[in-house]
């Protein structure tokens, strides 16, 4: 480009001295040798275009990979890259161009093998181009292909076949899919932060250590003759990654296994620095954001355990691509049937401790073709930051390269000597900074002084140091703590100046709620959180003394999400498992496992223990003990599953109610007919006794009924007119035998949940169902349609807003929508009101969201709620009893209806779905919000929808005629599971080995996916034989927490290939879908609404003179609300304010760059931490009151006050500087909201 610039440049002006200058003699003569220099000029291009297509026909014949790429079109949709490879060599073989490999198991090269990479560019759509390029490794093949344009065959589709030159951007990408080279030497180690200044943050992103002081290496691994260390570049999966053989590395055993290390491109920290180490080496220096993935070379036939199978004799590398649109000959000795095991850290910790690597390159491979397109490939990527010029000889960099420090000792910074610094530190003071070093914020290995500075000030008051190191890791601006000794004493030297206030904020954040240590663990590191609010449990309340010592452990991959991304036999056995029955070492401390619930069981998670005895209790409860004190399980002690299963029991997430007497409550006899339990999981309490425990939990009104734990029971306890006098006093509580799963001797009645009315939404599986019972499409998109109507006019019609607000009610724990109600009603306006536009905005995007992703449609004439049973005997087979109340509502509504459908969610079979009658019982109208069944009939109507009972599982009634089936089918009969064997007595390394076979044999997500994509490819949709297969299964895996029997999923019923396009899986093919969640989806994609305009203003009315007396401490408390804000949005990856408010998150915007697998999770408890913050500042402008009320103030006078401050308190966001947040002014909106009103 810059030789053409220059000759445009050189015309113009030869043209403008020849028309415009008058030329004398001098002129003349420059005019003439610009000429002669023009010549030669054009004569070199010339020539240098001649030789440019010489080299590149040199190249054609010398088998250059771009000119022996081809282009293989009309390929089907279902063709994979293995498919066309086997079938393009199969074809060269008959044609005797290429031979017969007949042993896959020796090593193959270019010159053997005839197809080197084949390549899929894009996931393919069903009737659009489908096509791939293939490279070969000599002309002979590529001439023998070309012949077999149209004429060769694959899957009754002629091949169109010809030279990929004319697709030049698809060849680049295809080139640059695995750009390989070889290196001499990878070293290890720590990023060096110590040469940087405190106030230089901004340079985080670019610290890639000093040249002259590069920390300790932990590991370091080189190239020997023979065996080479090679780096590589993955374009379609931008991938960097390393393969080496463990016996090279100075440490571990002499073994001959191959590895590769893959870091991902996003995760690098800034960008990617290129310079001359020395005279014949040049070193690139990679800092990452996450440690690296590791994977173990092993042989098919022994990762299935099939050995002598017959298996496709054609090499099959899959080097980090997890899809089928990629094949490549090799990996680093070219071995055939070869594939990567996800393994864990066999280096003593230091792949995922050490961040910094440092690869060099020797010169002489420099100049090879591959490694320069290698180093132009990243920098086209932008990963390049800079190349050294030749002048940086002058300046050598001297690498040190040190052996493996040996075995980590037990601990937690991950170096033996900064251990030994920091043992006299308290324990709670060790784990939060091992948060912080666990999450690559600190750095104590590079800079031995700095660490001892630092222990000097942790050392200080153990309140204070706690209350300033929370204050560390909160504070999510700071990526990196460069000098966290003068961090922590600036913390402490603030907290001094109001010590009472930090000891008390530090007092009441261990003691107020139940504050929970979390722990991720990884395949190669443990990563450490600060304890956030969670639920409590039976357990924790129990020993409040030793709640420092319990942890919740969860199973991650290196990104912190789902362990299924990570999981192979290797993490399975050699990490989960070794974990679980070992313990693992926290800030020094040993934890072993004590239990899981069962919601933890699905997210791979559980509860670890502390027993060593410590500075502040001598002698703990062991695990063992702890174990035996929540109940007995003798009973259970031949199954794991079992065992496991009821001791998660006491670890549910439940509330103290009331202490109970054993005269209190009593057992009666289950209702069982037919072999069947109609009274399954389902009790009675007195309606005293429920309204005792309402008024204590704060609810307003008496619950129908509650899903409860006591002692060994579990189940619902529905309010009955009682108490019935026993002879020893006031009967409140019958339980029956079959919510009793284990003895114990606690006495105090939990509460799990209230009966509550819950809006009714479709979903995938029922939209699914209810398709293919008859149910058209055009009703789903009517329902989906009304829906959106309301959502379009949220913000306009504030009538049709409060109305469907009051449908939606109970869908998030916060209580933003009555909150958004009240302010609408008392004639607020959203046009003019940031904070209140931003909340219905951000309601309205979440359901939008919902139905894209979930098909979750609102069904305005239907209502989710709890099961329970008819205790009066008067209903009857196929009835049921409905009455329910929303908050909006005034009174509640009895259902009377001829047909409704009622069923339970995951529902998979077309028989989960009944159709029932809805009749009126006045004996059962103090029954409000609860599903009432009959206990009379051949079977209990629970166990017809997808295996039900009344242990709290929860029904949806639905009556709008319009999705009501013109017939129901026979449900599923119950499965006759088998058993697992005994194991005999059962111990806690039993129930270890059970977690890790349920995480090993768990197929709900996958039969679940199967049967929706089945559903929808099938001609007989749900009828078909993989769908009816699959709704079995799916029942099997339910259960399989309890039962210990896994459900075995055969590839004839999973998931094809291919997916419809409403799955959005980018990384299989796709189709468009004809079905019904095809038109939701692809409705819901091109919905737009309309952008309103806010007309920002301060509304006068709310700012009431004589609020000035309130300002300052308004202001004050205005900015510790909002730091506090802050500080969770940036914990969670919050974005927006009235995202963590309303808990309707658009997008978690994470440090490490990952979606979160289970974002319901992390907004539960986000919305308990922001729940606890505002419920802080709400106790604060009470109880602030009381200073300013005088002698002889009635309630009018101090009614008065609080509006005052109200007022001064919407002052301080909206009338007083300038701020980014705007909810601590509606904190006390019931007030604002009277002020509102008698204006």
């Amino acid at each position: 480009m810059a030789r053409k610039r220059n000759r445009r440049r050189h015309n113009k002006v030869l043209k403008h001295l020849e028309k415009n200058v008058t030329l004398n003699e001098n002129l003349r003569a420059q005019l003439k040798e610009a000429r002669a220099d023009h010549d030669e000029y054009v004569q070199k291009q010339q020539s240098i275009k001649s030789s440019s297509a010489a080299k590149r026909a040199k190249e054609r014949n010398s088998g250059n990979p771009a000119e022996l790429t081809l282009y293989v079109g009309n390929l089907s949709y279902t063709t994979t890259a293995v498919h066309l490879v086997k079938f393009l060599w199969g074809h060269l073989v008959a044609s005797k161009v290429a031979n017969c490999l007949s042993d896959y198991t020796k090593n193959c090269d270019e010159t053997i093998f005839p197809i080197t990479l084949c390549k899929i560019p894009h996931p393919p759509e069903r009737g659009k181009a489908y096509f791939a390029f293939v490279t070969v490794s000599d002309v002979k093949y590529k001439d023998a292909l070309l012949k077999v344009h149209n004429i060769a065959r694959l899957d009754g589709r002629p091949l169109r076949i010809s030279l990929s030159r004319g697709k030049h951007e698809m060849r680049t990408g295809h080139d640059a899919t695995a750009l390989r080279c070889q290196v001499s030497k990878i070293c290890l180690g720590y990023p060096e932060y110590s040469h940087l200044s405190a106030h230089k943050h901004e340079s985080y992103e670019c610290c890639y250590g000093n040249g002259s002081n590069n920390g300790p290496w932990r590991v370091h691994w080189e190239s020997n003759p023979g065996y080479t260390v090679v780096m590589e570049v993955n374009g379609l999966e931008h991938v960097i990654s390393f393969e080496f053989r463990k016996r090279f590395l100075l440490l571990g055993p002499n073994d001959d296994e191959l590895f590769r290390v893959e870091c991902l491109m996003k995760f690098t920290q800034g960008q990617i620095r290129i310079e001359l180490a020395n005279s014949k080496q040049w070193v690139l220096s990679i800092l990452l954001r996450t440690p690296p993935k590791i994977y173990r070379q092993t042989t098919r036939s022994d990762s299935s355990g099939a050995q002598g199978s017959s298996i496709m004799q054609y090499p099959v590398i899959y080097e980090g691509i997890r899809n089928d649109y990629l094949w490549q000959l090799g990996g680093t000795s070219g071995q055939f049937n070869n594939e990567w095991m996800r393994t864990v850290d066999f280096s003593d910790g230091a792949f995922g401790r050490c961040m910094l690597y440092r690869v060099f390159v020797d010169r002489s491979n420099a100049t090879t073709t591959t490694t320069n397109r290698l180093f132009q490939y990243l920098k086209s990527c932008g990963l390049i930051r800079n190349i050294a010029p030749e002048s940086a000889m002058q300046r050598l960099i001297t690498m040190k390269s040190f052996l493996s420090l040996g075995p980590v000792e037990p601990g937690w910074s991950g170096t033996v000597d900064s251990d030994k610094l920091f043992q006299s530190l308290h324990p709670d003071v060790k784990y939060f900074i091992q948060c912080l070093t666990s999450q690559n914020r600190l750095d104590f290995v590079s800079d031995e002084r700095r660490a001892t500075e630092f222990v000097i000030y942790a050392g200080k008051r153990v309140e204070l140091v706690l209350y300033a190191l929370e204050e560390m890791e909160k504070d999510w601006s700071v990526p990196f703590y460069f000098n966290p000794a003068k961090v922590l004493a600036k913390h402490l030297s603030r907290l001094r100046l109001n010590e009472d206030v930090a000891e008390d904020d530090a007092e009441s954040h261990f003691v107020s709620g139940v504050y929970i240590r979390r722990v991720s663990i990884t395949p190669l590191r443990v990563v450490c959180h600060a304890p956030e609010l969670s639920p409590s449990n039976r357990v924790l309340r129990h020993f409040p003394s030793l709640r420092h010592r319990f942890i919740r452990v969860t199973f991650t991959d290196e990104s912190l999400v789902s362990f299924i991304h990570a999981m192979s036999t290797d993490t399975l056995h050699r990490r989960m498992a070794v974990v679980l029955r070992e313990g693992v070492f926290v800030a020094g401390r040993r934890y072993v496992f004590l239990a899981y619930s069962n919601s933890q069981l699905r997210e791979q998670s559980c509860w670890m223990y502390d027993e060593d005895p410590d500075i502040s209790d001598d002698s703990p409860p062991s695990a063992d003990t702890l174990r035996q004190h929540l109940g007995n399980f003798d009973h259970l002690t031949s199954s794991p599953s079992r065992h496991g299963s009821r001791l998660g029991q006491c670890f549910s997430d439940t509330v103290d109610a009331l202490m109970l007497d054993d005269s209190q409550w009593q057992l009666i006899e289950d209702i069982e007919k037919n072999g069947y339990c109609f009274s399954d999981g389902v009790g009675r309490i007195s309606k005293s006794m429920s309204r005792e425990i309402a008024s204590k939990l704060g609810i307003n009104g008496i619950p129908s009924a509650y899903q409860i734990r006591f002692a060994g029971f579990k189940g619902v306890l529905t309010t009955t007119e009682m108490p019935v006098d026993s002879g020893n006093g006031k009967l409140h509580v019958q339980f029956r035998p079959s919510m009793r799963k284990f003895d114990s001797p606690h006495r105090v009645l939990e509460v799990v949940t209230p009966a509550t009315y819950i809006p009714t939404y479709l979903n995938r599986q029922l939209i699914t169902l209810l398709s293919g019972l008859g149910i058209v499409d055009e009703v789903f998109l009517r329902l989906q349609d009304s829906m959106f109507d309301s959502l379009e006019t949220l913000v306009s019609d504030y009538g049709t807003t409060t109305k469907f607000l009051s449908l939606l009610d109970s869908t998030r724990g916060t209580s933003v929508i009555k909150t958004v109600c009240d302010l609408l009603g008392a004639g607020f306006n959203a046009f003019a009101d940031p904070y209140l536009m931003g909340l219905l905005r951000a309601l309205r995007e979440q359901l939008l969201h919902d139905v894209i992703n979930r098909a979750r449609i609102l069904v305005e004439n239907g209502v989710t709620l709890i099961g329970v049973m008819d205790e009066t005997g008067l209903l009857e087979e196929g009835t049921v009893f409905v009455q329910y109340q929303s908050k909006g509502m005034n009174r509640p509504i009895i259902l009377n209806c001829d047909t409704v459908l009622v069923g339970r969610n995951p529902s998979l079979h077309p028989g989960d779905l009944r159709l029932l009658r809805a009749v009126d019982i006045p004996h059962l109208h103090h029954l409000v919000n609860v599903v009432v069944f009959p206990c009379n009939g051949n079977r209990p109507s629970p166990t017809e929808m997808s295996g039900g009972d009344l242990d709290g599982d929860i029904y949806f009634v639905i009556w709008d005629k319009s999705l009501l089936p013109s017939r129901a089918l026979t449900p599923m009969s119950p499965s006759d599971l088998l058993a697992p064997a005994d194991i005999g007595n059962v111990g806690a390394a039993n129930i270890c080995d059970w977690f890790v076979k349920y995480v090993e044999n768990d197929r709900l997500g996958i039969i679940a996916v199967s049967h929706l994509v089945q559903a929808d490819v099938q001609p007989d949709g749900i009828f078909s034989l993989p769908c009816l297969e699959l709704a079995k299964l799916h029942s099997v895996a339910v259960d399989f927490a309890k039962t210990g029997v896994p459900a075995r999923l055969s590839n004839e019923v999973r998931a094809p290939r291919i997916y419809p396009d409403f799955m959005q899986n980018q990384s299989r093919p796709s189709y468009e879908s004809q079905g019904p969640l095809g038109k939701i989806f692809r409705a819901a994609k091109g919905r737009e609404f309309a952008a309103e305009k806010t007309a920002f203003y301060i509304d006068k009315d709310l700012i009431i003179p004589g609020h000035e007396e309130f300002l300052a401490e308004a202001i004050e408390l205005r900015d510790e609300y909002n730091n506090n804000l802050w500080q969770l949005m940036c914990h969670f990856g919050i974005q927006d304010e009235e995202e963590i408010c309303s808990g309707y998150v658009r997008e978690f915007k994470r440090r490490d760059g990952q979606k979160p697998k289970k974002p319901e999770e992390i907004i539960h408890r986000m919305q308990m931490a922001y729940k606890k913050l505002r419920s802080d500042f709400e106790n604060e402008f009470s109880n602030g009151l009381s200073d300013y009320f005088v002698d002889g103030d009635d309630e009018d006078d101090k009614k008065w006050w609080a509006l005052l401050k109200a007022s001064a308190w919407y002052a301080c966001v909206y009338n007083v500087g300038e701020t980014d947040f705007y909810s601590f002014a509606w904190i006390a909106y019931e007030n604002l909201c009277e002020i509102k009103r008698h204006v």
